[in-house]
């Protein structure tokens, strides 16, 4: 962040160089960019960096790369192939695991990254930067999904209590170690819901309609499919605003703009509208189209911002956000709203005893050990902790 606070920057040469770079992928006029005599290299690296954009950046300025300083140019280049290595790697152990949910009969949709790769960076995987692959199955599949995740050697991250993450959340991340890869690991975001900061109503947004609005895909050709691109659209923005707290990232902005841009006319707003209304994430979809015009005018049409700019978000929305807003997204805070919003009194409750009643292994596990074993001395350390982390 520039020191004035102001983002995105006014007046930065390096930034504004990098916009334009971005933009010449966006529109078709003007090409890309000439650096300027006295661009700061180092810095330029350093911003590519911050928002992981090495690998892209590497490919798109192709036809000026002759002239960048060979330092740079290496850097990049390492990044962009060292990309397609470690997606190679990845492909091999995330292809049985998507072939063998197809052979089960069980439709998944590609989310956020991966599905990204497939579309607006044209199957190169040597172009985006990820952590993980993300893929959704309906509610009702998500016990059938999960066994065959355990079966080829998957395992879920360690919960508080067994079954406490499919409970009361929409997701769960699923690695896999290589033992003859020291340090690697592989992992999947494997969701049943479409949100889970906080966890919402499981009735607010309807995975089956998602499944039927989906398009059909291929990664490492086993077929899949991508949401619409309304759906992701909305998704995305509400991931951008409530599970990365509207970091400033060029990447993120920039591929919601890349979206919007390959879609062109084909892309309905009123139903954008429509699904930011029903799912209650009219703040993300408006924050997000504000910040992407700002960045790069012209993205997108003015009937479309104009009439975003006047829908009202419901009462249940904004009280989410003012939470978020007032907390400075506190962990331990956003773990009461997560109750807050959660549907029926009954789930509620439970949500409660199994947060705060842990089970022995676990409570040892996070908090121990203790004096004369007495794990439950535990629960005060657990609990000085959260009230450290709320003072905080």
């Amino acid at each position: 962040m520039p020191p004035n606070g102001e983002w995105p920057p006014v007046g930065d040469r390096e930034f504004d160089f990098l916009r334009l770079a971005l933009a010449s992928r966006l529109f078709p006029e003007p090409p890309f960019p000439d650096p300027p005599a006295d661009l700061d290299w180092e810095r330029l690296d350093f911003l590519l960096r911050q928002h992981r954009l090495t690998a892209h950046f590497y490919d798109l300025g192709k036809s000026g790369r002759h002239s960048w300083p060979p330092l740079f140019r290496e850097r990049l280049r390492l990044d962009h192939y060292g990309l397609i290595i470690f997606s190679d790697q990845f492909l091999v152990r995330i292809k049985p695991v998507l072939s063998a949910l197809t052979e089960a009969g069980i439709p998944i949709i590609v989310l956020k990254g991966w599905a990204l790769i497939q579309t607006i960076y044209g199957g190169n995987h040597g172009h985006r930067i990820y952590e993980d692959i993300d893929i959704l199955v309906h509610p009702q599949d998500a016990d059938a999904a999960e066994m065959i995740l355990k079966e080829l050697g998957w395992q879920p991250e360690e919960e508080r209590r067994p079954g406490f993450t499919r409970r009361y959340f929409n997701a769960q991340a699923y690695y896999l170690e290589q033992p003859e890869i020291p340090g690697r690991v592989f992992f999947i975001g494997f969701h049943w819901g479409l949100l889970h900061h906080p966890a919402y109503n499981p009735e607010q947004i309807d995975v089956g309609e998602l499944f039927q609005r989906a398009h059909p895909l291929e990664i490492g050709g086993v077929p899949v499919m991508v949401l619409s691109i309304e759906d992701h659209l909305v998704y995305n923005c509400a991931h951008i605003v409530l599970q990365h707290r509207s970091e400033e990232s060029l990447l993120r902005y920039y591929e919601i703009a890349a979206v919007i841009r390959d879609a062109n006319t084909s892309l309905d707003w009123c139903k954008v509208e429509k699904h930011a209304k029903d799912w209650k994430l009219i703040l993300p979809l408006k924050k997000v189209i504000q910040k992407v015009e700002e960045i790069w005018p012209g993205t997108v049409p003015t009937s479309a911002t104009t009439s975003i700019k006047k829908i009202r978000p419901a009462l249940s929305e904004q009280f989410i956000h003012t939470w978020y807003d007032t907390t400075n997204f506190n962990s331990s805070l956003e773990h009461l709203l997560t109750w807050l919003t959660m549907s029926g009194m009954r789930r509620r409750l439970s949500f409660i005893w199994e947060d705060v009643f842990l089970k022995s292994v676990y409570l040892k596990k996070e908090y121990g050990p203790t004096m004369g074993r007495f794990w439950p001395l535990l629960y005060v350390r657990r609990f000085m902790r959260v009230f450290e982390h709320l003072w905080k």
